[in-house]
């Protein structure tokens, strides 16, 4: 059989098998796994069911990377957050629903944005920040004077900022609010200063995702004279509360 013979003929020309071209002829296998089975088969409502939360928790994760990640300079969280999305399911439910309240959300406070430099690392007071959380907004509070030499910045970074992200997610429409603070600029120096809380308000939006994720800008200067400047480094960033608002 010549190859030109071979390409004319179709994969799946004769009904229920696949045609795979070998040396001068074809070798045959049966199809015993269609789409339609795989949709309606009873056999396979367990792999239909893990499908639709496998695309659920996809969806989420999609949300909340597009929500956190712009302007940080932060990539790669995607798999990260999905795995544990995953593991954060709450197994003792009797039947799977694609809502958010079968996630235990309390899995993802500490979760680190960027895996190549931890808040946990590059802030040290991180875990003596205070977050209090009304119907009305956050009120992040940082200890009452504490020494600058206890943020660890990249080489060559001479000032930094502590920001706040508030993130509201509606998962039925996908609509996104969030609100970012940040803090005035901190001289990295041998010295001590006070820091003014945050307060960050909450929208009112009910059935929806609510995180609050913290983190630090770095600023430094192209030369010795000229203006302080947002620098290019990927931000350390984590989040500190998470929730569903039912």
């Amino acid at each position: 059989m010549s190859k030109d013979d071979i390409t004319r003929i179709t994969k799946r020309c004769i009904p229920g098998v696949t045609l795979q071209p070998r040396d001068g002829y074809y070798q045959i296998r049966q199809i015993g796994l269609t789409a339609k089975r795989v949709k309606t088969d009873p056999a396979f409502s367990n792999s239909r069911k893990q499908s639709e939360q496998f695309a659920f928790i996809s969806r989420l994760a999609g949300l909340i990377n597009k929500a956190l990640l712009p302007g940080t300079g932060i990539r790669k969280m995607m798999p990260r957050l999905t795995s544990l999305l995953h593991k954060a399911i709450d197994k003792q439910k009797a039947t799977w629903c694609k809502s958010p309240d079968t996630i235990r959300w309390e899995y993802l406070k500490g979760f680190e944005c960027n895996d190549l430099q931890n808040l946990s690392a590059a802030m040290q007071i991180k875990d003596t920040i205070q977050v209090a959380v009304t119907q009305q907004q956050y009120t992040i509070s940082f200890p009452f004077r504490f020494p600058a030499t206890t943020i660890y910045p990249p080489l060559g970074i001479a000032y930094a900022r502590i920001f706040a992200i508030s993130v509201v997610i509606d998962c039925g429409t996908a609509q996104i609010e969030t609100l970012m603070r940040h803090t005035t600029l901190i001289p990295l120096q041998h010295n001590r200063i006070a820091l003014k809380s945050l307060n960050i308000p909450i929208s009112p939006l009910h059935q929806s995702v609510r995180l609050l994720a913290l983190g630090i800008q770095w600023y430094g200067r192209h030369n010795p004279n000229g203006p302080l400047v947002r620098t290019d480094h990927p931000l350390p960033m984590a989040i500190i509360s998470a929730g569903y608002d039912a």
